[in-house]
């Protein structure tokens, strides 16, 4: 299990390694090489005492995860089965085939059981999608009830016809296209599921509660620290009291992280190379501008618009659309390099407050500006200096 110091790096470390992927300065180098450094650090041989610590803590996790995998909550459920999905790979010239088609059809029915659930929130629909359709679950699960089920229960967002499309574009099948796309180009919103649900959240913390992580098994998460990290003797005091509640935190983002998102390059394929479907296509950029909720979905939609009207030659439009794209981009990175040059890993890292806010369901770039926002004022009133106001970035 990796360390959970490990993953909260990689999480908080991807604006700077983006930025730096297109920035050759000194500074830019310097700052990839002392990431580099840092991972070799987190990835080093663990001590006799920190692999016994490491088990410890996979044992704590493991009883989390089947409390999930138990709860009545079918969005608990659904990230049980999403933390838990390697289980149904396996390895046919190590382990008995009858016992791993035993795992494969138990994974499968528990989702099936869930689609048959009328009131499953769309949330949970986008974590069970992917994984009924893992290439392992072939003949297992239920696939068309759960296409049905989302459709028949969320028929006005965009999400919910994408793997369709992708299905009906693998099939070559023409007319399901022209129909997909029709309906697509008529509804209202488009979810990206890249949230916690408040109530899950909630689950999570009550659980701890009762259930909290033992001290002795963060071992290898306090040595990471030590020896990565600029911790003040202060500092290093707060570890054996604070570190607990961290984790938890650090261990929402996360699964916050390994949430799936729907699969939208087939909606940018067809509106790519079809110019029949143009005037389809645009309303879908209009409604993934306007009406999603994430960045990458946003995007998507100034995307399609330039391939449409590059496409279609029309080259005034082209101009513009890409004009507006160029200044949603800007805008995105203005807010990450602000919350990323205005991060203080050693003094953040405890702040409860900094933490929730990754946590908050709401629009990816409302989340960052608060985030970035946050961090400056917090950085202002300690004094320090060369900092990045994100109220400079240019709105989109």
């Amino acid at each position: 299990m990796k360390s959970f110091l490990y993953s909260l790096t990689l999480i908080f470390a991807m604006p700077i390694m983006a930025q730096n992927a297109s920035d050759n300065t000194p500074e830019a180098d310097e700052n990839v090489r002392q990431m580099a450094e840092k991972m070799t650090t987190l990835m080093r041989e663990p001590s006799k005492a920190e692999r016994k610590a490491m088990e410890l803590l996979a044992e704590w996790s493991q009883q989390l995860t089947d409390y999930l995998l138990k709860h009545d909550q079918p969005y608990a459920q659904a990230i049980g089965l999403n933390q838990t999905h390697t289980t149904v790979h396996g390895h046919p010239d190590q382990d008995d085939e009858d016992k791993l088609t035993r795992v494969r059809q138990n994974y499968a029915d528990h989702i099936n059981r869930l689609v048959n659930n009328e009131t499953l929130n769309i949330e949970t629909f986008q974590i069970l999608l992917p994984l009924c359709f893992k290439k392992e679950l072939d003949g297992f699960c239920n696939r068309q009830a759960l296409l049905d089920k989302q459709i028949k229960l969320y028929p006005n967002d965009l999400s919910v016809y994408t793997k369709p499309l992708e299905i009906a574009i693998q099939n070559n099948d023409n007319e399901l296209i022209k129909n997909l796309m029709n309906v697509m180009s008529g509804t209202r919103q488009m979810t990206h599921v890249d949230y916690l649900l408040p109530e899950f959240i909630d689950l999570i913390k009550d659980y701890i509660k009762t259930n909290p992580i033992p001290q002795n098994a963060l071992l290898r998460e306090k040595n990471d620290l030590i020896a990565t990290t600029d911790f003040t003797e202060q500092d290093s005091t707060l570890l054996d009291e604070k570190l607990p509640e961290t984790q938890v935190y650090i261990m929402l983002i996360g699964m916050q992280m390994a949430l799936p998102m729907p699969p939208i390059k087939p909606v940018k394929d067809v509106c790519q190379n079809n110019p029949e479907f143009s005037a389809e296509c645009l309303y879908i950029a209009k409604t993934l501008i306007h009406h999603s909720n994430t960045v990458l979905t946003q995007a998507m939609g100034h995307i399609i618009n330039m391939a449409v009207y590059d496409l279609n030659k029309q080259k005034d439009m082209l101009v513009a659309s890409q004009a507006n794209h160029d200044r949603f981009k800007e805008y995105y990175q203005c807010l990450s390099n602000s919350y990323s040059v205005n991060n203080d890993f050693v003094a953040d890292f405890f702040d409860k407050n900094y933490s929730e806010m990754w946590l908050t369901a709401e629009n990816e770039l409302t989340r960052i500006s608060k985030i970035a926002t946050y961090l400056f004022k917090k950085r202002q009133a300690e004094g320090a200096d060369k900092l990045i106001d994100p109220d400079t970035c240019q709105t989109q």
